[in-house]
């Protein structure tokens, strides 16, 4: 019988403590790749086009005539529409259906313009569970047609060939914090697009601004620069966002929270509950910068589906629908 001679205590604490060293890290990076991992909830808001003017065709040359092309029809919600499927293709997000959004901007006063800003952000933000809203509008539009021969009519059409067809188009948005209404990053995207001996025939004072017209026109090409540009900034500004997710309801001691399998949740992962208080306002500007937090309690999904998740309590609490969850051990706002 062979006998191995006892290892000392002393290098038995020492081996141990060198694999905490080795794996605590790991086990870190594992958490926070993770949590990256996570799809925010965001909305975005249909918009504005106060920037945008309809305009009429210059006085024409004897060799040459510029058209001002007013814009098409539909194009605020062409942009939105554009926008918000560029949102989707990053793979970053969980993109609220508008449709949702407009229902409830229909259903609450939010002022006699319907615009979203950082005092009323709050209250949206809550009633269709985002973490963030996309506002914004229009701010630099120009579309202008050159053709050779004499005058011609915006409404009538162009029925000569078209030597430049020019667009220029540029979004300025801002990403709020959908819990305290903080401007969280604003960003300027433009875009420019033209095109040389375009066809005749270019009817423009009926077109719609559809899916053909996105893809086909120096005005939709100049739109996409434009998305893409600001896409790629609010995706950076927002990676460092922490995620926060809802409880739905509460029924037969299961928890329901309002993301699935379509925001990278997994069963086994904890979060912490928490309700948040009443929000601390600036009595100087009305902003809501703010809510402090009480803990409730930790829970554990036990099954996700597509767009959410059941979870059960690993401590005694008093779970309610819309408590904020967060990751374990991630620190409350006191």
């Amino acid at each position: 019988m062979v006998k191995h001679a006892a290892i000392p205590k002393t290098v038995l604490l020492f081996l141990t403590s060198i694999v905490c060293v080795a794996t605590a890290p790991e086990i870190i990076d594992a958490q926070v790749a993770t949590e990256r991992a996570l799809k925010l909830r965001i909305g975005v808001i249909m918009l504005s086009d106060d920037a945008l003017t309809l305009t009429t065709a210059y006085a024409p040359t004897t060799e040459t005539t510029r058209i001002e092309i007013p814009p098409p029809e539909g194009f605020a919600l062409g942009l939105t529409e554009m926008l918000t499927t560029a949102l989707v293709e990053t793979g970053h997000f969980v993109v609220l259906e508008r449709s949702e959004i407009d229902k409830v901007l229909a259903e609450q006063d939010f002022g006699a313009s319907g615009r979203v800003n950082p005092e009323t952000a709050p209250a949206l933000g809550q009633a269709i569970g985002a973490q963030a809203l996309v506002t914004g509008g229009i701010t630099e539009y120009s579309y202008t047609q050159s053709s050779v021969g004499g005058a011609v009519s915006v409404l009538e059409g162009v029925g000569v060939r078209v030597h430049k067809l020019s667009a220029a188009v540029g979004l300025d948005l801002r990403v709020l914090d959908a819990s305290t209404g903080e401007v969280l990053c604003s960003h300027r995207g433009s875009g420019k697009a033209s095109v040389k001996a375009a066809s005749a025939d270019v009817t423009v004072g009926e077109q719609a601004f559809d899916t053909e017209v996105a893809t086909s026109t120096p005005l939709g090409q100049a739109s996409r620069q434009a998305i893409e540009q600001s896409v790629a900034e609010i995706v950076e500004s927002l990676s460092r966002l922490e995620w926060t997710g809802r409880i739905i309801d509460v029924r037969d001691g299961l928890i329901y929270i309002n993301a699935g399998s379509e925001a990278g949740i997994e069963p086994g992962m904890e979060f912490d509950a928490y309700v948040q208080q009443q929000p601390l306002v600036d009595p100087a500007t009305g902003q809501v910068l703010g809510a402090p937090e009480r803990y409730i309690g930790r829970i554990r999904v036990t099954q996700v589906e597509d767009r959410y998740s059941v979870a059960m309590a690993l401590e005694t609490g008093d779970f309610e629908r819309n408590h904020l969850l967060r990751f374990s051990g991630q620190p409350s706002r006191p």
